[in-house]
């Protein structure tokens, strides 16, 4: 190692020295030639010192020593302290680092024995007095607890129900249930207009015939309406040939005092074409006809049929021929009976009139009525001359009678 005076240079020549650290000749540097302290360091972070045995005994001074550290290894545990963590105070905690809040938490917490104790207290359910309810409807309270103990105040109980069902039977009354009157009924409740269609109805029929003679007739109980349905006596159809016999007038037929069918007239002898007997008429029925006129004899002529008897709603006569026997018409259908027939020089005769029809409805009949059946008329008696033939007799009348119950 050379060394040169200040203000001569570096490098050999004049200056250089001939020896260095004890050693001559050309030297090189070894080991232990120069001290840490001889060696600059330029401060630099947070190491203040110039050389560089000043900056590692700056570093050893500040060193963690291994000892140092095992035990703050061992006092951490590998972890933070939680009194060093921060916290942001926020909802019910106010501790500002963990460890407080955790204190806090604890502090607060619900026991696990506190919670068994609550939760066999309240038995799953909340108390229905603590519950609110909206008043509503027919309810005016505002728990639920309330709001049961009202409608259990009001309730029907299940005797009360089977009571009242029992009382009623199923069924309105009728007498409760309006009607309005229509038709013909005047009732305003279902058990009026019963009782009134009950009185109305009609239940049994019996029907009375009266063909001769007269006497009472006497009204079931229970009977509301009798239909009276009558005929008079047909009169007599006259006789043929010269002076014969006229036909004699058939009965009246009544029944109580004001329903009347008169008899049809006998037929008359004349010389003319005029001798038929006239229809009876009728009174007091809901429908009265008359009978029918007879039929006149053609005189003056031979071989003539007798003229016909009237006829009446229950049929008509049978007629004479003029070679024929004199025939009688049916019983109790109050028609006239027909003329002898003209034979040979004859004249023929008339025929008798039909008897007077009614029919009659009688509502809240009478307890009895007095009845007489008219008879048929007489007929005209044979006259003289050839082959004269006599009248036939009238058909007597009839009274029908139907009792409605």
């Amino acid at each position: 190692m050379s060394y040169s005076p200040p203000g001569t240079g570096g490098g050999s020549g004049t200056g250089a020295v001939d020896s260095v650290f004890g050693r001559t000749g050309a030297v090189v540097a070894e080991a232990g030639d120069y001290s840490a302290t001889m060696i600059a360091f330029t401060p630099v972070g947070g190491v203040a010192a110039t050389t560089v045995q000043a900056a590692i005994a700056e570093l050893d001074s500040e060193k963690l020593s291994s000892a140092s550290a095992a035990s703050a290894y061992a006092a951490i545990a590998h972890g933070h302290d939680a009194v060093s963590v921060s916290y942001s105070a926020g909802g019910g905690i106010a501790a500002t680092n963990v460890q407080d809040a955790l204190d806090e938490l604890d502090a607060e917490k619900l026991s696990s024995a506190s919670a068994a104790t609550a939760y066999a207290a309240i038995g799953h359910v909340h108390a229905a007095g603590s519950i609110s309810y909206s008043a509503s409807g027919g309810i005016t309270a505002t728990t639920v607890q309330a709001a049961i103990a009202e409608l259990d105040a009001e309730k029907l109980s299940s005797a009360s129900a089977a009571v009242a069902y029992a009382a009623i039977g199923h069924v309105h009354a009728a007498a409760s249930v309006s009607y309005s009157a229509s038709g013909g009924i005047a009732a305003t409740t279902v058990q009026g207009a019963i009782a009134e269609l009950d009185a109305e109805k009609i239940g049994g029929i019996a029907v009375t015939v009266y063909t001769s003679g007269s006497g009472t007739y006497t009204t079931a109980a229970g009977v509301k309406y009798l239909l009276v349905e009558m005929v008079g006596g047909g009169g007599g159809g006259s006789g043929s040939g010269s002076a014969p016999g006229a036909g004699g007038n058939g009965g009246t037929s009544t029944f109580g005092a004001s329903l009347v069918c008169n008899p049809g007239a006998g037929a008359a002898v004349a010389t003319v074409d005029s001798n038929g007997g006239a229809g009876g008429t009728a009174s007091g029925g809901d429908v009265n006809i008359t009978g029918l006129r007879g039929q006149d004899g053609a005189d003056g002529y031979t071989f003539q049929d007798g003229g016909a008897g009237g006829g009446t709603p229950f049929g008509n006569p049978p007629g004479n021929t003029a070679s024929g026997p004199t025939r009688t018409p049916p019983s109790n259908i109050g028609c006239g009976g027909s003329g002898g027939g003209a034979d040979a020089t004859a004249p023929p005769g008339g025929g008798g009139g039909g008897g007077g029809y009614l029919r009659k409805l009688i509502a809240s009949p009478s307890a009895s009525y007095a009845w007489q059946v008219g008879a048929g008329g007489a007929a005209g008696t044979v006259g003289g001359g050839t082959q004269p033939k006599a009248g036939a007799a009238g058909s007597s009348g009839l009274i029908i009678v139907t009792a409605f119950s």
